[in-house]
């Protein structure tokens, strides 16, 4: 994500679009290079004015090569008293508290997330796949807070918010990019609102809610569960829609909707979606992927330019 601070503004995740033209090995290294492309004023139903910001990051590998790139789309909204000025309260903003179960959704739920099933070494050739075919779903949840700090751990930390301790001190007087905590009057990260109910509120998310990026990274486990060790994720654009708060369960699920020979790669086109416990939409896109020919045998590396 590339989202030049703005002071007092809240930032929230809207989607990337990651493009890949070769696998990432163990000890690639990278140089990359991130812009800000476009920064536009935007009107809508959440939030009557704000800001979306897209930057366009490229990851050049020690071969000089690209090896992807990454659009990514933030929004930029009212938070705390400006959020409530600005705003009546929507349906996210008056959550009544965390989705409910009965013990039989839990076990069916349970049921479903140790249903999912990996290709691995056996190879889904592109010859076999055809429109209409449905791409097995991956489920995800309830979700915990658990889970969202497993997240922090293995993905990013506090990066995203200026560190700890000292680090974050010196990152605040920078940016003035923090959030007051009500009880205490200390200065701290808004991104607490993923872990705490009462700022995920104050930011007009409804409550403690997911990374961004985690929800769609359940997307490629589906994408890559189908397609095996012997396919390539070659994009994948998703627009996140609306909070995946504590509680919530997600249902990926993918169909195709083409195929055809590009530039002599077997090229195959899917939609996917996401929908919660409620059947809400929760973020939806598209993927492409390349999958190995009988006659023409393994993916030839690297993709030469894009091929969506």
């Amino acid at each position: 994500v590339v989202a030049p601070k703005l002071s007092g503004v809240q930032w929230i995740y809207a989607g990337t679009a990651w493009t890949w033209f070769e696998p990432i090995r163990l000890d690639d290294r990278f140089h990359v290079d991130a812009r800000l492309v476009k920064q536009e004023i935007k009107h809508g139903r959440r939030f009557p004015r704000w800001v979306l910001q897209t930057g366009k990051i490229k990851y050049i590998n020690q071969w000089d090569r690209i090896a992807g790139t990454a659009i990514g789309r933030c929004a930029r909204t009212p938070r705390g008293d400006d959020l409530i000025s600005s705003n009546k309260p929507k349906p996210e903003q008056e959550s009544s508290g965390p989705h409910r179960y009965t013990a039989d959704e839990i076990e069916d739920i349970e049921s479903q997330v140790l249903a999912e099933s990996r290709r691995g070494s056996d190879v889904l050739y592109w010859d076999d796949v055809e429109p209409g075919d449905e791409v097995p779903q991956v489920v995800r949840g309830p979700l915990s807070v658990i889970d969202i700090m497993a997240w922090y751990s293995g993905q990013q930390g506090a990066t995203h918010y200026g560190g700890v301790h000292g680090d974050a001190i010196r990152y605040r007087q920078r940016h003035k990019d923090y959030h007051i905590n009500k009880q205490t009057g200390a200065k701290e990260s808004a991104g607490r609102g993923h872990l705490e109910t009462a700022t995920g509120q104050d930011v007009g998310m409804g409550g403690a809610y997911d990374i961004g990026p985690q929800r769609i990274a359940w997307a490629q486990h589906m994408m890559t569960n189908w397609i095996g060790d012997h396919g390539f994720l070659h994009a994948l654009d998703v627009s996140v829609r609306k909070p995946n708060l504590v509680g919530d369960t997600i249902w990926w699920k993918g169909k195709v909707v083409g195929k055809e020979m590009r530039n002599g790669y077997g090229v195959v086109d899917v939609v996917v979606r996401a929908t919660n416990q409620n059947e809400s939409m929760s973020a939806d896109g598209t993927a492409t992927v390349i999958l190995p020919t009988r006659d023409g045998g393994p993916i030839n590396f690297p993709i030469p330019s894009p091929l969506t």
